[in-house]
């Protein structure tokens, strides 16, 4: 029995699955065989930043570096938005924007959703491995009739008990 797949069971899931076993020259493949025909030393590595993200603080905020502006941080704060939406809000990430160039209607939408659903998972790990007396929250929608799966976190205040 499989343990921790987060809904994706197969490479055969993937649009083009039938060229890539014709290309290792088996029926089956497993991810490691997709990968091994599709990927590269580069993205693997790019592909590491995005699930193992780097951090930046600013005032006691965190977000993911990828995400923040100094000037879109200063429009928040400026309109005396709360910290906790601050960070949500920079933090915000729709899954189909990770990928501008891909053909949407290609991909079955459990492809999205696992690439959603793993993000909020490592990047909760990555979270408590840079802020290990910090806690975070996060939240995961799936809006199938809109853009796909949205996540994004923020940290809770500490609790005064």
């Amino acid at each position: 029995m499989s343990h921790g797949s987060l809904g994706l069971n197969s490479p055969a899931q993937f649009h083009d699955f039938s060229e890539v076993t014709e290309l290792v020259g088996r029926k089956q493949i497993g991810f490691w065989d997709y990968l091994n025909v599709r990927g590269h030393f580069e993205l693997a590595a790019a592909f590491a930043k995005l699930y193992w993200p780097d951090f930046i603080e600013v005032d006691g905020s965190i977000f993911l570096a990828e995400q923040y502006s100094e000037a879109n941080y200063r429009a928040w704060r400026e309109r005396g938005v709360a910290r906790e939406q601050v960070e949500s809000a920079i933090n915000h990430c729709h899954v189909y924007d990770l990928f501008l160039n891909a053909d949407r209607d290609q991909v079955d939408p459990v492809v999205y959703e696992t690439i959603g659903k793993t993000l909020q998972k490592t990047w909760a790990c990555a979270l408590a491995d840079a802020f290990p007396n910090r806690t975070f929250t996060f939240s995961y929608a799936i809006e199938p009739d809109a853009y796909g799966p949205t996540l994004t976190f923020w940290e809770l205040p500490p609790s005064n008990s």
